[in-house]
């Protein structure tokens, strides 16, 4: 994820640029999420990283379980910090 983020992948700056749109999952008036679920096998994961006034984050959540359920669990983690609404 950290190198996505840099832009520092073999591919022209327009598709990563594209990719990231495509990634846009919330937005407010001082972040920009951006993610990915996935999952099989009895594994989920969301993937991803979040853009705020300050420093962005990056995370990976990695369970036994869905993407879906993955993601509920960033974003709880995301909202205690207050990085998210």
């Amino acid at each position: 994820m950290e190198i996505f983020y840099k832009e520092k992948l073999p591919f022209d700056q327009d598709v990563m640029e594209a990719v990231k749109r495509m990634m846009i999952q919330d937005e407010g008036d001082d972040f920009t999420l951006y993610g990915r679920t996935g999952s099989g096998s009895g594994v989920g994961c969301y993937v991803g990283f979040i853009k705020t006034g300050g420093p962005a984050y990056r995370f990976a959540t990695n369970i036994s379980g869905t993407g879906t359920e993955a993601k509920e669990i960033t974003m709880n983690i995301l909202k205690k910090y207050r990085l998210s609404s």
